[in-house]
């Protein structure tokens, strides 16, 4: 066996072109057999080969050697460890592509480990895992950190942690993650408020990341965000008593989130949830002092609003939603049936209804509508979008049924759809 001889028979840049053939064949985890060929052959290439074989030399057409043949010649005299061997020996080891990414879902698998050994915050983890788990989105972030091991332990104690109990953001950072700055932004942060967030997407802006925080618990600013409220009978706590004196003024009320982190005070069997403060505005108009309870987000849920639906939900309060029936609106009623409450007049045969009557250019960006898969194909196939307002007569009839009920905390439905 010599080194020498063999970089003399198959060593040189004229043999280079037979060497790759074989390292491809070993990279991909198949057997060095068969024919390869080389096309348009160089002189010195045709030498080189025909030197190595013994056979007599052409002039022209195509360069073809089976790769036994050159493995049985090596075999018996230059190198007896064979083709493959000594092409290693040349050009040094070959990664086989399907052993390395083996080893690399192994490592992958290993990582993701932490979470995948529990459900760690709520009936929700599974579905949002499985498919964030596989997504070349965790994957970018993941690599992209300098410690992703780290990253996963640290997202597996904050999703762990909550919900808070009206926690501040920086002291739940340094309890879970050990850094009072380590939620407020980055690949931290954002992993743990796109679980948070689910079945909706990734919050966008300042107030919608006041909201997913506040829906776990979290603050982050308790005055700013409000959500406006009527026909609450309230109870004997600070805010209820206020409640309860607005309602019997037939007014509306504001509340901060530091409100509502303190208690949500009781309103009754059913809550009606609308979009719009013109449906607010109506109802206190059409009902007085005997408006049922209602809740208007203004648009998105703000903190305020979303810890106040998770709190009549947690006390077993029917919340039943309306908004407008376009894409913006849809999108919103997403995230609020997410949380738990009921479609109020979101199906498909509402929207054929609605938009008969006041149909409007659709604008934005198609959603799913879960609740009723066919609500969101007819909206794209008619192109048209309904403001809330278009069906404000509805929404009154419904909330004229649902006083009969408001004041009974064992009562029924309300009436309508």
């Amino acid at each position: 066996m010599s080194d020498a001889r063999l970089r003399a028979l198959l060593g040189s840049t004229d043999s280079a072109w037979l060497r790759r053939r074989v390292r491809e064949r070993l990279a991909a985890g198949r057997p060095v057999t068969g024919s390869v060929t080389l096309r348009e052959p160089s002189t010195a290439e045709r030498a080189v080969l025909d030197g190595l074989l013994g056979r007599r030399p052409r002039s022209s057409g195509a360069l073809s050697v089976r790769l036994e043949e050159v493995d049985e010649v090596l075999r018996a005299g230059a190198w007896p460890g064979g083709l493959a061997d000594a092409v290693v020996h040349l050009d040094g080891p070959v990664t086989v592509r399907a052993e390395q990414a083996a080893a690399a879902e192994s490592a992958w698998a290993s990582l993701l480990a932490p979470l995948d050994e529990q459900a760690l915050a709520g009936p929700w983890w599974a579905p949002w895992w499985a498919p964030t788990r596989g997504s070349a989105s965790l994957r970018r972030t993941l690599n992209g950190s300098a410690a992703p091991t780290e990253l996963i332990a640290s997202l597996r104690r904050v999703l762990a942690g909550l919900p808070s109990a009206g926690e501040a953001l920086g002291t739940f950072a340094q309890r879970t993650a050990g850094d009072p700055h380590a939620l407020d932004g980055g690949p931290l942060a954002g992993l743990v408020l796109s679980a948070l967030a689910f079945p909706g997407g990734p919050p966008n802006g300042a107030e919608e990341r006041r909201a997913v925080w506040a829906g776990s618990g979290i603050a982050l600013d308790d005055v700013s965000s409000t959500v406006l409220v009527a026909g609450f009978a309230g109870d004997g706590s600070p805010t209820g008593r206020a409640l309860a004196a607005w309602r019997e003024a037939g007014l509306p009320a504001v509340l901060t989130l530091r409100h509502v982190v303190a208690g949500v005070p009781p309103a009754g069997p059913v809550v009606h949830v609308c979009e719009n403060p013109v449906v607010l505005r109506a109802a206190l108009d059409a009902f007085g002092t005997t408006t049922p309870p209602l809740v208007c987000l203004s648009g998105r849920p703000s903190a305020a609003g979303t810890v106040l639906l998770r709190g009549l939900l947690a006390q077993g309060v029917r919340v039943r939603y309306h908004g407008d029936l376009d894409w913006g609106g849809l999108s919103i009623a997403g995230s609020v049936l997410g949380l738990g409450a009921q479609p109020w007049r979101l199906g498909v045969d509402d929207y054929r209804a609605a938009v008969r009557r006041a149909g409007r250019p659709l604008r934005g960006t198609a959603v799913a509508t879960p609740w009723d898969v066919a609500l969101g194909a007819e909206v794209e196939r008619v192109g048209l979008g309904v403001d809330e307002e278009a069906v404000l007569d509805l929404l009154l009839d419904d909330l004229a049924g649902s006083r009969l009920t408001c004041d009974d905390a064992t009562g029924g439905a309300p009436a309508g759809r």
